[in-house]
């Protein structure tokens, strides 16, 4: 897992390196925005981001932990209840006092979300306008390409390549709060 750890950083490292850029030339800085994307309601679909998420998590403090795992059942309750709504009342579990404890770990999504950006697609460019926030500021400037595409395909790269060496063949699909309950249940199990 080591190996993949350091692979996956660093592609994480572009990624940053690239949305930085982006905020720079917009003056753009995500912080303290009422519609903090932390609300929003997000699949991940890879086991390797899976994985490197757990293994931050389970160095964080047993009793913060359990706080999380808590909340992480709301969110649960709350997406049952509502269905896929793209917006949430709980805010991600792994959100505390307004930052993410796990930070420097945090998936894909949480890392690309809330500025503009494209995707190639095979059936044409597909563009996002990103957040409310950033659409304010970004509003008087003209549009500075930010293209996700080469970052979807390397985390395909890796992701294929992690599941053929761990023999995992499921497609992947959860929230952050389904992930820290999939990992609980586990838990669970290999104690009883």
């Amino acid at each position: 897992m080591k190996n993949f750890e350091k692979k996956l950083r660093l592609l994480y490292e572009k990624m940053d390196n690239a949305y930085d850029k982006v905020c720079k030339y917009y003056g753009f800085e995500c912080k303290g925005c009422t519609d903090n994307c932390c609300y929003t309601l997000f699949f991940h679909h890879t086991n390797i981001e899976y994985h490197y998420l757990i293994t931050a998590f389970l160095k964080i403090d047993l009793n913060k932990q359990k706080k999380i795992i808590k909340k992480a059942e709301k969110s649960i309750e709350e997406i049952n209840l509502t269905g896929s709504n793209k917006r949430l009342k709980n805010i991600c579990p792994l959100n505390i006092d307004g930052l993410c404890i796990i930070y420097n770990h945090r998936p894909m999504i949480c890392r690309l979300h809330g500025i503009a950006h494209e995707l190639q697609r095979p059936q044409g460019v597909v563009f996002g306008p990103g957040c409310e926030a950033f659409t304010k500021t970004a509003e008087e400037k003209k549009y500075f390409k930010f293209d996700r595409t080469e970052f979807y395909i390397e985390m395909a790269k890796l992701e294929k390549e992690f599941k053929q060496i761990y023999n995992i063949n499921k497609k992947f699909k959860k929230t952050i709060a389904q992930m820290l309950i999939a990992k609980r249940d586990k838990l669970q199990k290999e104690i009883n």
